[in-house]
Parts: structure tokens; C-alpha cells; sequence
């Protein structure tokens, strides 16, 4: 036992019961810190929202703050029904009267056709447009977009039918509060009450916490950017070019915060312009970024069109001076390709130097595993790390730092981490005392000792750094034993400086053979190496901590045992659709061992289209079992087999969901004879199940219904393996 236990979470039972006001305690909760922290970057038009709110009384500020945590901003002022607010329609006239609420007007137009229901639709559509015009079996989607294209939104049958709604108004001047206290475009308090509620956890580090921003200008900068780039992700393609054209326009970012966000929302508008095909237009709104990854879009697009001298100079100003490790990794590997005549990647060049190991396919769905086995069998010690290890060793070390200084960047109970982790001013901001923790490295055992102390006094408290676990600290003591410290201070400096770009990436496997540790990155069939993957790698390396890729190639066993399923359903989606009946055949190597099937009670209607396709009705299943009297025997008759299907995806999806309606999990590993076939008798016409049987002469009487389709998909596996045994 280590003594830690694992951390613990409530009920739905446990869970309190709020009181029938509770979101106003929220937003007072909410003001109160506005206040506190914030009145140095409020302007005039928030200082007099909140003398406005406070003016009101209770029943306004309940309905107000019922509107503010609800969706849109449209509301049908005779739909308002809170047991809690006694006089609705004094409420209102009060909210009217102190500007949050107004009447809608024709520039409402859009947002007010989207409140309504289609039924509502329907019945405004013939006053105003011809009938021959539209069907009335359109759905909403079309009915809306026709209605916002042919009605005009000042005729007197519109205004008379918006009169009975209202608008949430001084809504920029709330959403620039909820930035303040978030740090991002918030749509309401519904966090709050998640935590009351138990749901989420507050951090609670501290009692203080310091203000996001202390200079007006940058606030407004950056909530001006924050909107920006929820303007642009809102974008339809109409509306792309007029963006576009504004760009030039858009006002320089008063810090590093905003140009974060002015980079994102320039990177988007891009990608949108690609999207729509038009090359040159992405090009020209990439030029106003700076940085990878628009960098890396712009040199693309000048090679794709033929522009080589352009490319080339980007590429080599990109090296001479990169803007990260992306850039330079991105700007190396596409001049050598390109440029150097060199033929693949620095990652497929990676992939190929690694070593290959043969792993047993019933490993299929954890490669990982299969090849941590593998070196276990060989006497190392292995524990799954990739980005766990190093998070969890990042965020012990520098704890302190982190959370518990006065000087740390949290703003609120609901921020698990500092902010100046993701602005990159963690580093610079505690320079000395990283430098500090990081000579500690030199001391083993003075190391362990400081992160066992850590765990202690800290363990439970809700972070977003890494997850706390009863079972953490054996990895983390090997981790430091057999790693060199001075390599693990160099990945933990890269970290403080930039933790949102070295925060993932790391190799899956940490494998320790006498005494010394080494990371492993697995990759299976199919796997690719990621760009971030690359840049771990190259770090990893350059700290001298020695890494290395492994390919897996799947070893068939010639005595493996199968169970080939097939299920007939009443849908071809998840969600609602459920399991109808189960086909099973069992094998061992190319033997049948057995065969299992059962109808199954669905506890809905099959439809009409279903039953023509499966012959299946709801009287033939009114009296089979429902699929809880038959999880543990289908459980039984899979244990230690393959999964295999004809779509293993939606077989295996399927069944997966009915056992998570039942709280329970289901797990094989699993095997596609759709994909088997396509990478063993490739050219075929077709590979359906119907024409793969008709090509291979393989019975199919009963078609669509499982067990005969488990059985013809059972004779496919069978050639698949007859192949990979002989290859």
C-alpha cells in the first residue's frame, strides 16, 4: 500500500439540492469578484450595468439572469415561467425600462425565424410568400433558410408576430464581464452550478486570486479578438470574402494574449478560404499571420501553384530563423524532400529505422501492450508512460509554482491551470526559482523525496496538469532512477517555457533493462508518425535520453481462436437503434468450434424497411430476451477470442453500446474481413458480403440474418488466414 487513495467523487444521489434562486447567489458571486478584481479595466458602460442590475429588483434580476444563462437571445416574453419570480410582466417592464431588454426590430430578423418552431414556420410562411413556393414537407433547416431568403422582415405581419418577443440587450457589456472572470466567450453561469451541484470540481487552491488583466487596453484588446475569432468560426461562405476584406482593417494586439487570439482567428479565415478552393485568397490572409502553422500553409500553397523561387526563400528565412520547433521541423524535412531530392520524410525515414516486432494479433486493438509484453518477457521492466509520466512529473515539481505561490496565474475556482502556462510567461516570470528546482535533478534520491512530500501535502486536488492516481508514484520513482536527471531537467525547462507546445507527444513506452531506462514510441499497421510525435522525439534525443520507434507487424498464430459475429438491428445508426439479433461463430485456427445465436427484444418497433431487409418482426422478438438476459452468455461464449465482423466497426460499436446501457464494459480485440479481404484478394469487383460469397462460392441462403452472414463471414476469415499463414 502507498497510502494514497484514489480521489473522491459524488454521486448522483449525493448531490445537493439547490435553492430556488440559486443562479442569483451565482451572479452576485460572480459581480463581487468582478469587482474585487477587476474595476481598473471596466469602462463606463459596465461600471452602469451593474448599478442598473443592482437597482432592479429581486423578481428582474432572477428573470434576467434566467435569460443570461439560457441559449440565444431571443425570447417569447409569454414563455417565462419560474415558480420563483412572482411578477413576470413587472420583471420585464423593468428590464425594458433599464435597457437589458428591447423590442425586436427588422435587423432581428434572422435570429428571431431560428427561435421558431416549424410548426410556427408553417403557419407565418403562407401570409407573407406563395404556397407554390415551398413544400411543406421541407425540414426546419430549409424552411428556415427559404423564409430568412423571401420574407421581407418589415412587412406588418412580421412586426405584429415579433412584437410578442424581446431581445436580451447591453450584451456586449456582460459578455465582456464573463471574459473577464473566464477567459473566453462565456454564454452564462452554468459552471457555477455544475459546482454546487458537484458535477464539477472547483479547484480552490487559495482563497485570492489575481486578475487576468490589470491594464484596460490589453482587456479590450483581447475581448475584441476573443469576438473576433467567434465571428469568423461562425463564418458561412458567403460571408468569407467581406471578412477577408476587413482584415487589413483589424487594429494591432495590445499583448502577446490578444495576438494569440488575432492568430487564430486569421488562421481560420484561411483555412476557410482553402476550404472553398481558393488558393490565392488563403494565401494573401495567411500573409498577416506570423508563425507556424500559417508559415507552413503559405509554403504549400506557393509550391502547389507553381511558385518555387517564393517557396524557396520562405523556407530558408523559416530556418534561419524559425518561430518554434514546428516551423524548423516543418521548413527542414520540406526543403531536403523537395529541394534536396531527397525522396520521404524525416518521419517516414524514422518509422523505417525503427525495429520491427512481431506481435500476436490478439493485440490487434493494444499494440502497445502487445509490445510492452514483448520486452517483459524479455525481463524489462515497462510501464506506459507517453505523456502521462511527464506531465505528472512536471506538475509535482513545480507545484508550488504552479498553484500555491501568491504570484501563481489562476483568476478563479474553475481554472485548474495557471494561465501563464498557455501565454508562455511561466518561465520568465519564475526564472530563478525553476532553475533552483531543476539543479535538483543531481540528487536522486533528494528528488524523489521532494515529490513524495508533494503527493502528500497535495493529493486530490483538481488540476488540468495531469490526473492523480493511487498507483503513481512507483512509475515516477523508476522514472527518476533510470533516466538521466540532467536530460529530465532539459525536458522540464522546455516545458516551463512552453508547455502548451510540449505538453504532449512523448513516446507510449518507458522500458528499463538493467537499470537503464529508454522510451519507445509503438506504431501498428496503418499508424503514422505525427509532426508533435517528431518534435518529442528530437527533444528527447537531444536531452540524451535515449528513444526509439517501434513497428509492430501482427504475427498470426495458426491455433488462434476467433468468434466471427454478425447482428441485425433496427437501424443502421447507434443512439436509438438496437440489437434485434446476434450470429456467433466460434473458431480455433481453421476449425469451428461452435456457433451461437438469439433474437433480441429491442424494446422499440422495427421498421417497416428493416423487417423487408431481415425478415425480422416485432412479433418473432415480443418474446425474446432483452439483451441483458444475454450480455454474460455472449460475454462467455467471446472470451479469449478475436472480435471478427464484415464492418467490424459497427458490429463491435453496436454491441459495445448495448453493454455500456448496462454500465458494463466490452472488450476484444478485433479484426475486419472487409479490410482483410481488400489487403489479401485486392481488385475485386466488390466487397460486400453478397458478391465476396458469389465470388468465393460460399453459401448465403439466408441473407441478413446473422448467424448465415456470420457463417459466410467466417469462411472469408478463414481464406484471409489460409493467405497470411503462407506469406
Amino acid at each position: 500500500m502507498n497510502g494514497f487513495a484514489e480521489p473522491r467523487s459524488e454521486s448522483i444521489a449525493e448531490r445537493p439540492v439547490l435553492p430556488a434562486r440559486y443562479y442569483l447567489d451565482h451572479f452576485h458571486e460572480f459581480l463581487a469578484m468582478i469587482e474585487e478584481l477587476y474595476l481598473p479595466v471596466l469602462e463606463a458602460e459596465h461600471l452602469a450595468l451593474v448599478e442598473d442590475f443592482r437597482a432592479l429588483d429581486a423578481d428582474a434580476q432572477c428573470l434576467w439572469v434566467r435569460m443570461l444563462n439560457r441559449q440565444g437571445r431571443v425570447f417569447h416574453r409569454r414563455r417565462f415561467r419560474y415558480a420563483e419570480i412572482h411578477d413576470i410582466d413587472s420583471a420585464l417592464d423593468q428590464l425594458h425600462r433599464a435597457r437589458f431588454l428591447r423590442p425586436p426590430i427588422a435587423a432581428d430578423f434572422t435570429n428571431w425565424l431560428t427561435v421558431l418552431s416549424r410548426d410556427a414556420l408553417l403557419e407565418l410562411l403562407p401570409k407573407l410568400v406563395s404556397t407554390d413556393r415551398y413544400r411543406r414537407s421541407w425540414p426546419k433547416g430549409q424552411l428556415l433558410s427559404f423564409a430568412a431568403s423571401s420574407i421581407d422582415p418589415r412587412h406588418p405581419v412580421v412586426a405584429e408576430a415579433m412584437a410578442d418577443y424581446v431581445i436580451q440587450d447591453r450584451e456586449d457589456a456582460v459578455g465582456y464581464l464573463l471574459f473577464l472572470y473566464f477567459g473566453r466567450r462565456e454564454a452564462g453561469l452554468s459552471r457555477f452550478t455544475l459546482r454546487d451541484l458537484g458535477v464539477v470540481r472547483a479547484a480552490r487552491f487559495r482563497r485570492r486570486f489575481t486578475p487576468r488583466f490589470t491594464d484596460r487596453d490589453c482587456a479590450l484588446s483581447s475581448w475584441f479578438y476573443c469576438r473576433k475569432l467567434h465571428e469568423v468560426q461562425a463564418l458561412d461562405a458567403d460571408a468569407l470574402a467581406p471578412a477577408v476584406a476587413e482584415l487589413p482593417a483589424w487594429p494591432a494586439a495590445a499583448d502577446d494574449e490578444a495576438e494569440q487570439l488575432r492568430q487564430r482567428a486569421i488562421y481560420h479565415l484561411g483555412e476557410m478560404a482553402e476550404r472553398g478552393g481558393d488558393g490565392a485568397l488563403a494565401e494573401s490572409v495567411y500573409s498577416h499571420a506570423t508563425g507556424w502553422p500559417a508559415s507552413e500553409r503559405r509554403v504549400r500553397l506557393a509550391w502547389a501553384r507553381g511558385d518555387r523561387e517564393r517557396a524557396e526563400a520562405m523556407l530558408e528565412s523559416m530556418i534561419d530563423d524559425p518561430s518554434g520547433e514546428e516551423e524548423l521541423l516543418f521548413a527542414q524535412d520540406f526543403q531536403a524532400r523537395k529541394l534536396g531530392r531527397k525522396r520521404t520524410a524525416i518521419i517516414t525515414d524514422l518509422l523505417r529505422d525503427g525495429p520491427s516486432r512481431r506481435i500476436d494479433e490478439s493485440y490487434r486493438d493494444m499494440p502497445e501492450e502487445g509490445v510492452a509484453d514483448w520486452y517483459r518477457a524479455r525481463g524489462a521492466q515497462v510501464f506506459h508512460s507517453e505523456n502521462r509520466l511527464w506531465k505528472r512529473l512536471f506538475g509535482l515539481l513545480f507545484w508550488e509554482l504552479l498553484f500555491n505561490r501568491e504570484s501563481a496565474a489562476l483568476h478563479n475556482d474553475f481554472e485548474k491551470r495557471p494561465r501563464d502556462l498557455d501565454s508562455g510567461a511561466f518561465y520568465p516570470r519564475n526564472r530563478d526559482a525553476i532553475e533552483e528546482l531543476l539543479s535538483a535533478f543531481d540528487d536522486t534520491a533528494g528528488m524523489e523525496r521532494c515529490l513524495v512530500n508533494t503527493m502528500a501535502r497535495e493529493y486530490g486536488k483538481p488540476n488540468s496538469i495531469f490526473r492523480w492516481s493511487p498507483d503513481m508514484l512507483e512509475p515516477l520513482q523508476a522514472f527518476l532512477r533510470a533516466v538521466p536527471g540532467q536530460g529530465l531537467a532539459e525536458i522540464m525547462r522546455r516545458m516551463a517555457r512552453e508547455y502548451s507546445g510540449n505538453r504532449s507527444g512523448y513516446p507510449d513506452l518507458m522500458v528499463i533493462e538493467n537499470g537503464v531506462g529508454r522510451f519507445v514510441e509503438v506504431k501498428a499497421e496503418g499508424d503514422q508518425l505525427r509532426r508533435n510525435q517528431l518534435k518529442q522525439i528530437t527533444a528527447l534525443r537531444q536531452a540524451e535520453i535515449p528513444v526509439e520507434v517501434n513497428r509492430v507487424e501482427w504475427a498470426v498464430d495458426p491455433d488462434q481462436r476467433y468468434v466471427v459475429v454478425d447482428i441485425e438491428t433496427t437501424g443502421r445508426r447507434g443512439g436509438n437503434n438496437r440489437v434485434t439479433e446476434i450470429g456467433a461463430v466460434r473458431l480455433r485456427g481453421n476449425r469451428i468450434e461452435d456457433t451461437w445465436e438469439t433474437l433480441v427484444n429491442p424494446d422499440r418497433a422495427i421498421p417497416r424497411m428493416i423487417t423487408g431487409l431481415t425478415g425480422i418482426t416485432d412479433a418473432m422478438v415480443a418474446d425474446a430476451p432483452r439483451f441483458a438476459g444475454i450480455a454474460d452468455h455472449f460475454r462467455d461464449f467471446t472470451e479469449g477470442c478475436i472480435f471478427v465482423a464484415h464492418n467490424v466497426r459497427f458490429d463491435y460499436g453496436f454491441l459495445c453500446d448495448e453493454y455500456r446501457r448496462l454500465e458494463q464494459d466490452y472488450h476484444r480485440p478485433t479484426f475486419c474481413s472487409v479490410a482483410g479481404m481488400r489487403r489479401w484478394f485486392p481488385g475485386l469487383r466488390s466487397y460486400s458480403l453478397g458478391n465476396l460469397c458469389a465470388e468465393f462460392d460460399i453459401p448465403l441462403e439466408d441473407h441478413h440474418r446473422a448467424l448465415c452472414d456470420a457463417r459466410a463471414a467466417a469462411e472469408l476469415l478463414l481464406r484471409i488466414n489460409e493467405r497470411r499463414l503462407a506469406s
